[in-house]
Formats: structure tokens, sequence, C-alpha cells
């Protein structure tokens, strides 16, 4: 688990009951900076992806499995030392055998740095 290791949720909003956003913090020092990379450490976008998952099934109480992914873009990289703190923002509808999402990612700045939209199964 990322959660209270790469990452810290500072504030959870729910918004309606498909729908909430969250202020996160990153752990500056985690080892993944030290390798991802070297000189300029980075975000890897598979960490955001992670946290989505991680914060929906959390929020849902149920494990989720990422079946698609039919649309992740990246459209900023995500520095710890100038973007230590993020918001997300999740929407996701519920059905029988999993749950529809569409994600996006802010920077400090409050540009977009991450669109996703995705399906689990429970």
């Amino acid at each position: 688990m990322l959660k209270d290791n790469l990452y810290t949720i500072r504030t959870k909003n729910v918004l309606s009951e498909s729908e909430i956003e969250l202020d996160i913090q990153l752990d500056q020092e985690h080892e993944i900076f030290k390798g991802h990379f070297p000189q300029q450490a980075v975000l890897p976008g598979v960490c955001l992806i992670d946290m989505l998952t991680e914060i929906l099934s959390e929020h849902l109480n149920k494990p989720l499995q990422l079946t698609e992914a039919s649309a992740v873009k990246y459209l900023r990289m995500v520095t710890p030392d100038k973007d230590s703190n993020l918001k997300l923002k999740l929407i996701f509808d519920q059905q029988e055998s999993g749950v529809a999402l569409q994600a996006s990612s802010l920077l400090e700045d409050a540009s977009t740095n991450m669109k996703f939209k995705g399906v689990y199964k429970y």
C-alpha cells in the first residue's frame, strides 16, 4: 500500500454518493524518488493510478481490481520538490460487477497533471 507511506490524505470531502475530492501530501523523502529519477525526482504515473485504486477501494470498502484503463493522460510531471500537495477528484458509478471511475489529479498551481478513465471489478 502506498497510503501512509508514499502519501497521506490531508482532507477528504464527500461531495455526493458518487464523487469525492481529496488533498494528498506526498512524502518527498520516499525511496521511490531516489530511483525515479536520481537527477530529477518524478512521481511515476503508475503510482497515481495505484493511489486512485487504493482511495476508491477504501472509500467503497471493497477490494478492487483494475480491468480497463480506457483513457490515461499524463499532462504534466509531478515533481515532489515543487508539487508535494495534490488534489484528486474522483467521480464513480457503481454497477453490479464493479465500478467505473473518472478521475483527475491537480498540482498545487491548480493545473491538471493527469486524467484517468477506467473500470474496476469487485
